[in-house]
């Protein structure tokens, strides 16, 4: 009896050494994460790093963006490894946590095929691109920009916004091009070198140029691991694009637009159902993939739910990539929890300008997703807004926003 208790007793002693010599912090939680600022770094290439800004509380992570933050929802892979999913896109990171200010791991846009980046962060670095110093040198804050000014065939201009912060060489930037925006940009200015970059979880976009002699800006722009392209740009307080009012419009001989898609349901829906008779209707041609979408379905839907009542309607004409039903019920589900989408869509179609302007033929073309088709109560088509410039664009934005809203009004008040 006295051995077998003995015996017991030396086992557990055994075990318990055993796992005071485990290393320790193999979870998570015991690594205790370093709280504060975290410094991303997305791989476009061996030699090319995008840097993005990370914040850790010690419960959630969020992804900054100037004055954009993203919330990420959390995930636990294991002891050590955890996924971020974003919202709206549905893309993730795969991590694997080093130490308590190193994780590694990769970023997956499962909207693309077989599309990955390796991905790494450190903890501690307040900063995107470099630490905070006073500037040296202003910068405008309008230019006129050229994006592939050595391609005529592919070339397209761009208005750029820029805000330097002369205490800390901080840059906050937009680009407005006549399809939309390319949405919050963050960054520095140094030693006459700009460098920008932005990721929302659907692009990661990184801005490098050098300022010339003559006052222009000449640099590269890299959207992913997939394409770049070079940039000229001159400070010019008056410069403009093309009205996005003006870009797209029904064909000769056509008052209205006329269509016939299926909703997750399996119901069709068309401009002539008893929901849309004598209403003021925005139809909206969108994608899930499209950032610039999802900012005007965030306006779209205020709106929708200020003006309802007074006889507003809006429908989304969704074209997706892959086009299949089972993909379309995800995707809405995941726009209506994540951006609080209450007004119906469809499945257009997919994800192609060309296969669009097929689905509605009355439009002289689809020139970018996402257009908005504003139609009064008769079904007349009074305006056809394409792209959309968004909050990151600052004042541009709120204008088109005052301009929207007097529009609907308007049009609601006719008979």
């Amino acid at each position: 009896m006295r051995y077998t208790i003995f015996a017991s007793l030396l086992s557990l002693l055994i075990l318990m050494a055993c796992q005071a010599e485990q290393p320790t912090g193999s979870t998570i939680k015991d690594k205790s994460l370093e709280r504060g600022a975290w410094r991303g770094l997305l791989a476009l290439n061996d030699s090319l790093e995008l840097p993005f800004e990370l914040a850790y509380d010690g419960q959630s992570w969020e992804i900054i963006n100037g004055e954009e933050r993203i919330l990420l929802q959390v995930d636990s892979l294991g002891p050590d490894s955890m996924r971020w999913t974003l919202p709206v896109f549905g893309t993730y990171f795969n991590i694997k946590q080093i130490g308590p200010k190193s994780l590694k791991g990769e970023w997956v846009n499962s909207q693309k095929e077989d599309y990955r980046l390796s991905f790494r962060a450190e903890g501690g670095q307040a900063f995107r691109f470099g630490p905070k110093t006073a500037a040296q040198s202003s910068l405008a804050k309008k230019w006129a920009v050229q994006f592939s000014p050595q391609d005529s065939a592919n070339s397209y201009p761009a208005v750029a916004l820029f805000e330097l912060d002369p205490q800390t060489s901080i840059l906050k930037a937009s680009f407005m091009t006549e399809t939309g925006d390319y949405r919050y940009l963050a960054g520095e200015f140094k030693q006459e070198r700009l460098q920008l970059s932005a990721f929302d979880g659907a692009h990661a976009f990184l801005f490098r140029a050098q300022r010339q002699g003559d006052g222009s800006l000449w640099g590269q722009f890299y959207s992913g691991k997939h394409w770049s392209t070079y940039w000229r740009a001159q400070p010019n307080p008056k410069a403009q694009l093309r009205p996005m009012d003006s870009l797209s419009f029904l064909k000769e001989g056509y008052e209205k637009i006329s269509f016939s898609f299926p909703n997750s349901q399996g119901d069709s829906l068309s401009l002539e159902d008893e929901r849309f008779e004598e209403k003021v209707v925005i139809v909206q041609i969108m994608g899930s993939w499209c950032p610039n979408c999802m900012d005007e379905s965030r306006l779209l839907e205020e709106y929708y739910r200020r003006y309802r009542k007074e006889g507003l309607e809006v429908i989304a004409l969704s074209y997706e990539l892959p086009k299949d039903m089972d993909n379309f019920k995800q995707i809405e589900k995941r726009l209506r929890t994540d951006l609080g989408i209450s007004y119906p869509m469809v499945l257009a179609g997919p994800a192609d300008k060309k296969a669009a302007a097929k689905s509605l033929p009355m439009l002289n073309h689809i020139l970018s997703f996402p257009t908005a088709i504003i139609i009064d109560r008769q079904g007349k088509v009074r305006k056809i807004h394409t792209g959309f410039n968004g909050p990151g664009t600052g004042d541009y934005y709120e204008e088109y926003r005052e301009e929207l809203a007097q529009l609907i009004e308007q049009l609601l008040v006719e008979q």
